[in-house]
């Protein structure tokens, strides 16, 4: 599995301690139209008791971003509709948003160019290579 990641400042980052103490669930935003990773993603995030919704296209997503404000976001890249991941990614950060936004894809060498750019420029925070492994998601949920 690849894990891409870059702080806010463009810098790498490198692998961060789990806060100790009470743990305390985030809101968290799935967007991916296929059903099966989006609810195992959301099992998953959820049995670590974070509140996780789940959008089944980028303009859903940008609707409950907007009104709900989630604490972090992870979006396929590929979806229907007339906004894919990467787009969602940019107007999300163009109208203000910061939190933080994981671009996800099964086929990262069609879209490498473009989700290099995405993390330049400040739009995503990182990349997850799907199938998603399960334990990275969790430990990012924790990160950030």
């Amino acid at each position: 599995m690849i894990i891409y990641t870059v702080s806010p400042d463009k810098k790498p980052v490198g692998q961060k301690r789990a806060r100790q103490g009470k743990k305390r669930g985030k809101k968290i935003l799935i967007v991916d139209d296929d059903p099966t990773m989006a609810y195992l993603m959301l099992y998953a995030m959820e049995g670590e008791g974070h509140s996780v919704h789940w959008a089944k296209d980028a303009r859903e997503a940008l609707t409950f971003a907007e009104v709900r404000a989630p604490r972090m976001i992870f979006s396929d890249i590929e979806m229907p509709g007339e906004m894919n991941g990467l787009e969602l990614a940019a107007r999300l950060h163009l109208s203000g948003h910061r939190m933080p936004l994981w671009l996800m894809s099964g086929n990262l060498d069609r879209f490498a160019g473009q989700v290099e750019s995405a993390m330049a420029s400040g739009h995503a925070r990182g990349f997850l290579d799907k199938p998603i492994e399960i334990s990275a998601l969790k430990s990012l949920a924790r990160q950030f």
